[in-house]
């Protein structure tokens, strides 16, 4: 069984300092590091790495952990790097605190007590992927083999043929989860060459749940050793050891005790590491931020317009209700949950009623609810405009399905030909008074920025903002509204690359070119405000900011600590979050907060865990 280290009072010492001087070297020093002996063990950490892989003695005597500019060794650092040299742990710290750091000083090390070993450090995206391995580079001078031509990117772009050759030649390997799944699948990742990893490091572990690469790949590097079923996982028969060691790293593990665990399970964890913002040996290097929340009164005009889509939803409510009756009343279809309607479905689907019912039929008008419950979320969170966009959508996909040029299904089609429908579009177009922008949010966040830059007018240092809004076609329109404000706000949008969700039709996403030329302005300061969706939230490196606007209030405990994150590092930040009054948004973000307090309590105490 593992263990949960968590500092919520002095008595939870972090890693004591070196017992012997420290000898000094030109870029870095080198400090004494108890190793413990070297013993073949079955339990506890499940790996075996120091008694597989071969071993430099000589190094094994000292641990390389570079002071940089001079500054003195974080103390939760040095814990967390311990508990990764010697267990499978994942490393839950807040947003800034220098996981990458911890991760390339681990990687160093085993590289030099490992001799021919492979180190490889994984990223959910293209673009963090290049971010992490560039950081690593940086601590070329203090961590000499990172500036070493043993440090390789590998992506889809590369052949696989010279994938393959990489593979065999590298020490530190950084890519997505999906070049290393899809690498071991076909052989391009022999098992030989596969052998040499000591080391996985796993960026933005919270994502490591389910079916997604980053469990999978580690599930297949087991099945290297023990054939296949190797990771299944039962507390009376322990999963067998590998020779490899995982270390996860995230800023919050998960929103449920179940996802967290789910993790454990997927990665083998044997340890968390677990630190906050109130943790004894974090609080020293967080500058703060202050955090408010804006409850944002929504105009007569817009109430009519929720009444309006609510007419149409009650439409198919009540068809499902009372007519089908194959569903419990949601209640206001104003405040309607599409995760309710979902789990509805999901139930009349695995016990479909009798007596001559059109399953797909009634499957449809579920979806049509699902589907305008979203839209009705649109319309109160990011106005008229993200709103109608998806409602001429169906427009247009209903027509071209009677013109026998494309398909629809016979609920949509219904609901479009509704006489509630012409109602609402026939209200839509008038409802708005003219020079209205499309939410009143739009002109809070006005006035925000304006307030801002004129504070930090004099400011020796460029000040920049971010402001997140999780669709596209909001960001868009956001944009707009803010150029404006032209010179003093030079605003941009950085969105992903997909196609994008319902709402956000017309809107192309970025490359990855584009994405790191957007991060480039900002960093630089060519552009002081972007624009960002989800792809703003994880990891990337967009430099200290001085103010996050959260347009809408993410429902997710870990999407909110990220997006909150990206203030407070070099200096006291504010973070501003928008909250429509009288809708769900108000409700989601207060679970979410709920959600995230309760998760770490719980970690802390180790209940509903069942680490490897």
């Amino acid at each position: 069984m593992g263990d949960i280290d968590f500092a919520s009072d002095p008595s939870n010492k972090p890693v004591p300092a070196p017992t012997r001087p420290p000898v000094a070297s030109t870029s870095h020093r080198q400090l004494a590091f108890k190793t413990r002996e070297l013993v073949v063990r079955n339990t506890g950490d499940n790996t075996l790495v120091e008694s597989t892989h071969l071993i430099n003695r000589p190094s094994l005597d000292t641990f390389v952990y570079p002071l940089l500019g001079g500054q003195p060794a974080r103390a939760y650092q040095q814990g967390a790097i311990q508990h990764c040299i010697f267990q499978n742990t994942l490393v839950a710290l807040p947003t800034g605190m220098g996981k990458t750091f911890i991760a390339a000083v681990v990687m160093a090390n085993y590289a030099r007590w490992f001799s021919n070993s492979m180190s490889i450090f994984l990223a959910p995206t293209k673009p963090l992927v290049a971010q992490q391995m560039q950081a690593c580079r940086n601590n070329g001078d203090s961590l000499p083999l990172f500036g070493s031509e043993w440090v390789v990117e590998m992506n889809g772009q590369t052949q696989p043929k010279k994938r393959s050759m990489l593979w065999s030649t590298a020490r530190f390997v950084f890519s997505t989860p999906q070049i290393l799944q899809n690498d071991l699948k076909t052989g391009t990742l022999t098992a030989n060459d596969a052998k040499r990893i000591s080391l996985l490091v796993i960026d933005e572990a919270h994502r490591a749940t389910g079916r997604y690469a980053y469990g999978e790949s580690v599930d297949a590097l087991h099945t290297l050793y023990h054939g296949p079923n190797a990771s299944a996982f039962s507390p009376s028969c322990p999963c067998k050891a590998a020779p490899f060691r995982v270390m996860a790293l995230t800023a919050t593990p998960g929103s449920k005790i179940t996802a967290v665990n789910d993790i454990v399970q997927r990665l083998h964890i044997s340890h968390i590491f677990l630190r906050t913002e109130e943790s004894i040996d974090v609080v020293p290097y967080i500058h703060g931020r202050q955090i408010e929340e804006m409850v944002i009164d929504l105009p007569p005009w817009l109430m009519a317009a929720r009444d309006c889509l609510a007419t149409v939803i009650q439409r198919s409510i009540n068809l499902l209700c009372n007519v089908c009756k194959v569903m419990t009343n949601p209640g206001d279809p104003r405040r309607i949950s599409g995760f309710q309607v979902r789990m509805e479905r999901d139930r009349f689907l695995s016990h479909p009623y009798g007596g001559g019912m059109d399953v797909a039929r009634v499957s449809g008008e579920f979806t049509v609810v699902m589907s305008l419950a979203h839209i009705m979320q649109l319309l109160s969170e990011h106005g008229l405009r993200p709103a109608w966009a998806a409602l001429r959508i169906w427009d247009q996909e209903v027509a071209s399905a009677r013109r026998n040029q494309g398909s629809s299904t016979r609920a949509k089609i219904d609901c479009v030909s509704s006489k509630e429908w012409a109602t609402m579009i026939q209200e839509f177009a008038s409802l708005a008074p003219p020079g209205t922008l499309g939410h009143p949010k739009l002109e809070r966040l006005l006035k925000i920025v304006r307030d801002h830059f004129a504070k930090h007018a004099n400011d020796e240092t460029t000040t920049r903002i971010i402001v997140f809004s999780q669709y596209r076609g909001s960001v868009s329109e956001i944009v707009s509204v803010l150029n404006r404000l032209r010179p003093l706000a030079a605003t941009e949008a950085f969105i992903g690359q997909g196609s994008g969700n319902i709402g956000d039709t017309g809107v192309r996403g970025q490359s990855q070119k584009e994405q790191l030329a957007v991060l480039d302005r900002f960093r630089k300061g060519t552009t002081n405000i972007i624009v960002a969706t989800c792809v703003g939230e994880e990891g990337l490196d967009i430099g200290e900011v001085d103010l996050i606007v959260n347009y809408d209030a993410p429902s997710s405990p870990i999407r909110l600590l990220q997006r909150i994150g990206r203030t407070g590092r070099a200096r006291r930040g504010k973070v501003i979050v928008f909250l429509a009054k009288d809708t769900r948004e108000e409700n989601s973000y207060k679970k979410a907060q709920r959600e995230y307090k309760n998760v770490q309590a719980r970690i802390a105490e180790g209940k509903g865990l069942q680490l490897r």
